[in-house]
């Protein structure tokens, strides 16, 4: 029997106690059109945020056309209260007639941290103006 390979991604998820699903999709959704990404599809029933910005390169080809960061955000409701929010991020590289040279997914956990921190610390704020 062969051993799973185990993945060293960084940690993708943060729990936000006390805030509705619904609500933290309408966060992220807010905080990625901040950052310049572009809204590809979305979901607040679904829980489902997917967005690509333009990016440097992320392979070493030559025949590189352009780049994306692509960035795929998952709410869950938890049972008893409060939400999951999980985000991957992945970089793309296109070659000159559109296809996907390769696929690339981001490993540095301060891309990660930083942008769950963000939701935190937005949804903690959207939270604060509603209940004054």
């Amino acid at each position: 029997m062969r051993a799973r390979r185990q993945s060293h991604l960084p940690k993708q998820t943060v729990t936000l106690p006390g805030a509705s699903a619904k609500k933290a999709v309408s966060c992220v959704i807010a905080r990625l059109k901040e950052e310049g990404y572009t809204i590809s599809t979305s979901s607040e029933e679904l829980g489902f945020v997917n967005a690509t910005r333009q990016a440097k390169p992320f392979s070493d080809e030559e025949e590189i056309a352009s780049s994306v960061l692509e960035v795929t955000v998952h709410v869950k409701e938890c049972e008893r209260g409060g939400c999951i929010v999980k985000a991957h991020f992945v970089g793309k590289d296109f070659d000159s007639s559109g296809i996907v040279a390769a696929l690339q997914p981001v490993q540095d956990a301060e891309v990660y941290e930083g942008f769950l921190e963000r939701i935190e610390r937005d949804l903690g704020a959207a939270q604060t103006v509603v209940q004054e």
